[in-house]
């Protein structure tokens, strides 16, 4: 794994999503990625991440989910990163409680 790096093709949807926040500046924005971004080797891009966010003025909620908690039959487990623009933000996010899964 490589990381973030601005330029590299794998990188470049980060990016373009940035640029988006930056012109357009919806309410809501919600990013998925791998749980090993929270890990100790990228902690430096996580945190510029979150940064870049909250410079663009959105509070944000980030948490690692997985799929099987959520009545998907696959344990995959996805960083996500939800953030809320300032201005409407009022109250805490809260990410949803685990459903089980229902098999028939």
């Amino acid at each position: 794994m490589q990381g973030i790096k601005e330029g590299e093709t794998r990188s470049g949807l980060y990016y373009e999503g940035l640029r988006i926040l930056t012109t357009k500046k919806p309410m809501y924005s919600v990013i998925e990625n791998v749980k090993n971004l929270t890990s100790k080797r990228f902690k430096n891009q996580f945190e510029s991440i979150l940064k870049d966010l909250s410079d663009l003025g959105y509070t944000n909620y980030w948490k690692i989910l997985n799929a099987k908690d959520y009545g998907v039959p696959q344990n995959r487990e996805r960083l996500f990163i939800i953030s809320i623009r300032n201005d409407i933000a009022k109250s805490n996010f809260c990410f949803p409680q685990p459903v089980p899964l229902m098999w028939k």
